[in-house]
């Protein structure tokens, strides 16, 4: 949208100056003298004070102190500024314009009258070259400015070294506006694959909550004896493990019962430090409740997202693609900040074994396998409703080094 209407204020603005009357007026005298091109010959003003402050802003930062800018640097802007805006007389014409000797000219230039006259169709050439019409005005204008004395600005010395000048500036924001796109589009794609990279995983936990092998895990009085629960608890936990299987493939690993049991031993271990083996009662219960839930359950999860993957070889081929040196070392150096920043926050992501374990400790005191039917609530809510605000909090972190590099190609100068 924004290049569209970009394309449709340009042509707006053509069309509306082909349309304008032949003659001009800024300056002195009502509207009625100064007739329907007054538009044509206040755009002309208008370069003339966009180059001035394109002067003030290089005068500012610094720009102007190489040697081959001393003639910019010298010019009184504020001085220049008010001759622009004071009476002068500017007119345009359709007709072909000539100077004193009677040779065709694109503007002609009356200092002593204060007046200059722009020839209209040539003026046009240049509606959409903001580097050649802030250039023309500029040379014109300092005319009036070294007046009386010989224009210094003749042989366009000086508005020649402001167009070089002014085309290098434009370069350098072209680059920044499109690198700015590139970053943000990169930087989203992390902040997005943040905030969602748990979304199905706490969605599935949700929908085994709704199990009744849950409810008869959890939802039993409280002196039901331990080995009354083992069945569906462990189906329950046969679940987690499907979950975590179909959402983290690993094609190295096969699927077999050893294998479920090894990945159950794991996770007690890892949650609850329990490193005994299973009894026979138990490993037979487990394989069991494996089984069945193969057959019963039915996961629907989605294949996993590729965007991150996409965005983030495209900003690599673009970011390649720059034949600057010094542009191209930024826009890899920033590329390296946000993946390494994305990389350390999936990491604390998928890291989260430890926070559970705190929880487990608090509410499920003592051997973990005997209190299995504590530790099935506890980690299906801990997934629940702590780990969607846990990755907000990851995706404002990324969403903050975007802000820092977006900041250090604002920063940047050459």
């Amino acid at each position: 949208m924004r290049f569209r209407g970009f394309h449709s204020i340009a042509l707006f603005t053509l069309v509306s100056l082909l349309s304008f009357r032949a003659f001009a007026v800024v300056g002195g005298g009502n509207g009625a003298e100064r007739g329907g091109g007054q538009d044509l010959a206040q755009e002309f003003a208008t370069d003339g004070k966009d180059a001035v402050a394109t002067l003030t802003r290089w005068k500012s930062s610094g720009r102007l102190n190489d040697p081959l800018d001393q003639d910019l640097a010298a010019l009184d802007l504020g001085r220049l500024l008010n001759i622009i805006s004071g009476n002068m007389n500017i007119t345009a014409s359709e007709t072909e314009i000539k100077d004193s000797s009677g040779t065709p000219r694109d503007f002609v230039n009356e200092p002593s009258s204060h007046s200059i006259e722009i020839y209209a169709p040539s003026f046009r050439i240049n509606i959409l070259n903001p580097i050649e019409r802030q250039a023309m005005a500029l040379h014109e204008y300092l005319a009036q400015y070294f007046y009386p004395q010989p224009a210094a600005d003749r042989s366009y010395r000086i508005s020649s070294r402001f167009r070089q000048l002014l085309a290098a500036d434009l370069d350098l924001q072209k680059f920044k506006d499109s690198q700015h796109f590139e970053i943000e589009k990169l930087g989203d794609a992390f902040v997005d694959n943040l905030r969602a990279s748990h979304d199905e995983e706490v969605r599935e936990f949700r929908l085994l909550q709704q199990t009744s092998e849950y409810a008869a895990c959890v939802n039993v009085p409280a002196n039901t004896p331990e080995q009354d629960t083992w069945g569906p608890c462990f189906k329950v936990t046969a679940m987690v493990i499907l979950i975590q299987k179909q959402l983290n493939p690993n094609p190295s690993q096969e699927s077999s019962n050893d294998n479920d049991l090894s990945m159950l031993q794991g996770l007690l271990q890892a949650f609850g430090g329990d490193s005994s083996p299973f009894s026979a009662d138990q490993q037979k219960a487990l394989l069991d409740g494996i089984s069945q839930m193969k057959t019963e359950l039915n996961l629907d999860v989605p294949a996993p997202r590729n965007e991150v993957q996409t965005d983030d070889q495209e900003y690599l081929n673009l970011a390649n693609a720059i034949t600057v040196q010094n542009r191209q070392q930024l826009a890899l150096q920033i590329h390296t900040d946000l993946q390494d920043e994305f990389k350390r926050l999936i990491s604390l992501s998928n890291n989260y074994a430890n926070l559970v374990q705190e929880d487990l400790q608090l509410k499920c005191p003592g051997r973990l396998r005997a209190s299995i039917r504590c530790f099935v609530p506890v980690s299906v809510n801990w997934i629940l409703n702590k780990m969607p605000p846990i990755m907000n909090g990851y995706a404002d972190e990324m969403k903050q080094v975007e802000a820092e590099t977006l900041g250090a190609l604002d920063a940047y100068q050459e």
